[in-house]
């Protein structure tokens, strides 16, 4: 169990390294390639857009193939992924790499988390789930590093190093134990699953803080360029971002735990909002950082519990961890996508205020739906009174 966790955690590590590390390269891309900023969202959400695609099929593997098998395959696509950013110039194939990179994650995701996930007691699973998140946003720690690293020196190198560690991987994956065996389910139990109220509203709290995340690529370097921040200061604020909420998380999943999914989810809704009302009307670098290190706190107020509170529900329905985790993918990703790509539209048309607002009024109505939202069995949800 020990040796799976920290296989997992490490896998996880590399592939949020490698999603994040667009950001402080963001800017220079920008200037180098001419990007308006409603394509530099595109390029940000790619990535996403790799993992809504690959989502199902990923799963449909990890019960055909085995999770190790998938696992496997998905860390090569991370290696394919990682050669083709470091080496393309065009956006149209950075496009595409991104895509095929995000393709990876969703396999190693799904085939990871699920292989973990069954080997946990369900009382430890927003724990356990909260450790794994909170490793992987140590990956998005690094990832500004990784992408600092490549805009000094040259992404070639940086991210074919990065491309040999995915294969080694790959290869440590062999002295893993076997991975059980899960059951060949059809993809109409999965959609039935999607109509439960509380799977459901699972789902849109694990998108809602991936569109806040999208928001958050796109605009947030941008902005603290504007500020007057150059590659370096936009490096050093996502790290210190990343590490607040590497830390935060396995807490929040402890928390969620013993209190209940929806007192912690309640908390991350009313700061995500407060972040987002605040970041456009700070022009201050020092301030503009620290809205930033603020809003990472409250995201990760969101993960452990939301997937929990799907995994535990769908559990319960008799959805295989395969399906419940591409269901979770399915939430994510498109709000990841949605986020960066609108976020680049609004503030391109309108201006950077405009996706803040949005997001700011999401989290509102979100909190105000869960006012009348009670957890039952610290576990799932139901509309109070019912």
């Amino acid at each position: 169990m020990r040796r799976l966790l920290v296989y997992v955690c490490v896998v996880v590590l590399v592939e949020t390294m490698l999603g994040s590390s667009i950001a402080p390269l963001l800017p220079e891309l920008q200037d180098e390639l001419g990007l308006a900023k409603w394509q530099a969202g595109v390029l940000v959400g790619a990535y996403a857009l790799g993992v809504v695609v690959w989502s199902l099929p990923g799963a449909l593997m990890a019960q055909r193939l085995g999770a190790k098998t998938t696992l496997v395959i998905g860390l090569l696509a991370l290696g394919v992924g990682s050669v083709a950013f470091g080496v393309l110039d065009d956006i149209w194939l950075l496009n595409l790499s991104r895509f095929v990179l995000g393709g990876g994650a969703a396999l190693c995701w799904t085939a990871g988390l699920a292989w973990l996930v069954a080997a946990t007691p369900p009382e430890r699973r927003g724990e356990l789930i909260g450790v794994a998140i909170g490793i992987a946003l140590v990956g998005a720690l690094l990832g500004p590093v990784v992408g600092g690293a490549a805009a000094a020196f040259s992404r070639a190198s940086v991210y074919g190093a990065c491309a040999a560690l995915t294969v080694a991987l790959a290869l440590a994956a062999l002295a893993i134990g076997s991975a059980p065996h899960f059951a060949d389910q059809p993809l109409r139990l999965l959609f039935r699953a999607a109509r439960d109220r509380t799977v459901a509203t699972g789902l849109w709290l694990l998108a809602l803080p991936a569109l806040l995340v999208g928001t958050i690529l796109v605009l947030g370097p941008l902005r603290l360029e504007e500020s007057g921040w150059g590659v370096l200061g936009v490096t050093v604020t996502f790290v210190v971002a990343a590490s607040l909420e590497a830390l935060t998380n396995p807490i929040a999943g402890r928390l969620s735990d013993r209190l209940g999914r929806v007192p912690i989810l309640r908390a991350g809704l009313a700061a995500a909002a407060a972040s987002a009302v605040v970041l456009p009307l700070v022009h201050d670098r020092w301030a503009t950082s620290a809205v930033i290190g603020a809003a990472a706190i409250a995201y990760s107020l969101f993960w452990a519990p939301s997937l929990a509170l799907v995994m535990d529900r769908a559990e319960r329905l008799g959805l295989s961890h395969t399906l419940s985790l591409a269901l979770a993918n399915l939430a994510f990703a498109p709000g990841a996508l949605v986020g960066s790509v609108l976020a680049g539209l609004l503030a391109a048309s309108i201006g950077d205020a405009a996706p803040f607002v949005l997001v700011a009024v999401l989290c509102l109505a979100t909190l105000a739906l869960l006012g009348r939202l009670q957890a039952v069995d610290g576990e799932q949800m139901t509309v109070a009174g019912e």
